[in-house]
C-alpha cells in the first residue's frame, strides 16, 4: 500500500494516517470513510487480516472488532456524514518502549466533525484526546493494551492540503527511522 497520508473528494470520501511508534519501529494505521466499504474486511480496500500476535515483547498495532477477526492496518468505513464510529486499536509495545500515536490534526479537523483518541472505557481511564487539536499521543502504561478512536465525519473537505500533509508524514517517519 502506498503511503496515504490525507485525501479526500465527494466522491470517494476521505482517509488519513495513524503513525504509530514503539522502540524506533513505526506501524502505518489507515482511517477514514470509502463508498465501496463495509463494516467488514474489504480486501479491493486493502484491509487484509494480520497475521497472529507476535511474542508479548514485540511490537505490534492493529485494529481489530467483530467482523475484523485477526485484525488489520487499514479500517475504512462507509461514508456518512450522520453516523459515528468506534475503531478499536490493539496495542502491544516492544519490550518496556511507551507507544507514540501521531496524525496530522489539520487533516482530521477538516475532514471530521469528531475526532477522539480514548481509552477503551470511553476516556474513564484519563485518555481522552481531541485529535482535531492535538497532533501526538504517548502511552506509557502497559496495561492499557486497546484504545479507540471515535470519527464522525463532515461534509467532506478540499483536497488543497494533501501534499502538505504527505510531506508531514514524510518528516515524521523520516525522523523516527
Amino acid at each position: 500500500m502506498g503511503l496515504v497520508i490525507a485525501s479526500a473528494n465527494a466522491v470517494s470520501g476521505w482517509q488519513a494516517s495513524i503513525i504509530v511508534t514503539s522502540d524506533s519501529t513505526d506501524a502505518l494505521l489507515l482511517i477514514g470513510q470509502h463508498p465501496e466499504a463495509t463494516a467488514g474486511l474489504d480486501s479491493d480496500l486493502e484491509e487484509f487480516e494480520r497475521p497472529p500476535l507476535p511474542p508479548s515483547s514485540s511490537f505490534d498495532v492493529r485494529f481489530v472488532g467483530e467482523m475484523m477477526e485477526g485484525g488489520s492496518l487499514v479500517d475504512l468505513r462507509p461514508p456518512s456524514v450522520t453516523r459515528t464510529d468506534t475503531l478499536l486499536i490493539r496495542l502491544q509495545p516492544a519490550q518496556d518502549s511507551p507507544i507514540v500515536l501521531s496524525w496530522e490534526p489539520d487533516s482530521l479537523a477538516r475532514y471530521t466533525a469528531v475526532a477522539a483518541l480514548r481509552d477503551a472505557f470511553g476516556g474513564q481511564l484519563g485518555i481522552d484526546v481531541d485529535m482535531r487539536k492535538e497532533g501526538e499521543f504517548t502511552l506509557s502504561d502497559r496495561r492499557i493494551d486497546h484504545l479507540t478512536v471515535v470519527l464522525r465525519t463532515s461534509a467532506v473537505g478540499d483536497t488543497n492540503t494533501v501534499s502538505q500533509i504527505r510531506a508531514w508524514a514524510q518528516v515524521k517517519l523520516g525522523n523516527q527511522q
